[in-house]
């Protein structure tokens, strides 16, 4: 890591961010603290909020990543910033937050912020109201109220079409094909498509979150054919380098 990530001579913080990412993804989490709070004690030094609010931001998700907590008082101050330098939407760090709070099972203040961040997408006409529809979707999964992710979904994918948004849409399809394997109601094949279509733009995702759909599926299989029973389970077929996140 050459000599460090925080020592001297050393890139810069918008560097040292996405070395933290890196890290982060290929698992490495104790390098991608070092670099994350190295790129925040960078980015304090220099009068770039847009810097500072990314910085902020990254360190919160990498110890999201590496131990579940929720750094507020991270997220909270770039969110203070990032709202009193008018910063631009997709750098918005309240996105982060709802979904942190999504995944740490705090439904109802997640759907809070990700409603507001759509209506102010929606007040501005902005094309990328489908991927906050999609992660609202996704945190509401998990929530169980599948009748609101299907309204969710399928508005979603007809602004995706008409703005030509193809990543978006087979996103929501994962989404619903996820709900329908729970409920028994999808050949584990047509799931095992929209995993490799969404792979495609690089969402390593979408196979992370349908293999405990797919593996519901075959719990609740009642097909009592030997083909059933001697066939490879669908959710196995899910490789584990397909689950990078």
């Amino acid at each position: 890591r050459g000599g460090g990530p925080g020592g001297g001579g050393g890139p810069g913080a918008p560097f040292l961010g996405p070395l933290a990412w890196n890290a982060a993804v290929s698992g490495d989490s104790r390098a991608a603290m070092e670099y994350a709070e190295s790129a925040l004690a960078l980015a304090e030094k220099v009068s770039e909020p847009a810097v500072l609010v990314h910085s902020l931001t990254r360190l919160a998700e990498i110890t999201f990543w590496r131990d579940g907590r929720i750094r507020r008082d991270l997220l909270e101050r770039a969110i203070e910033i990032h709202s009193n330098t008018h910063g631009a939407p997709n750098s918005d760090p309240r996105a982060t937050l709802a979904h942190q709070l999504g995944k740490a099972q705090h439904f109802e203040e997640s759907r809070q912020i990700y409603e507001q961040l759509i209506a102010e997408a929606e007040a501005r006409e902005d094309p990328e109201v489908v991927t906050l529809m999609f992660f609202l979707a996704r945190m509401e999964v998990g929530s169980g109220h599948w009748e609101r992710v299907g309204r969710l979904c399928r508005e979603a994918m007809e602004l995706a079409r008409q703005t030509g948004r193809k990543t978006a849409d087979a996103l929501c399809r994962m989404i619903l094909a996820e709900i329908d394997a729970y409920r028994g109601e999808v050949e584990p094949a047509v799931v095992l498509d929209l995993v490799r279509e969404a792979q495609s733009p690089g969402y390593g995702g979408a196979p992370h979150r349908l293999k405990p759909a797919l593996t519901s599926w075959e719990l609740t299989c009642t097909d009592p054919t030997p083909r059933s029973r001697h066939r490879e389970p669908a959710a196995q077929r899910v490789t584990h380098s397909d689950q990078v996140l």
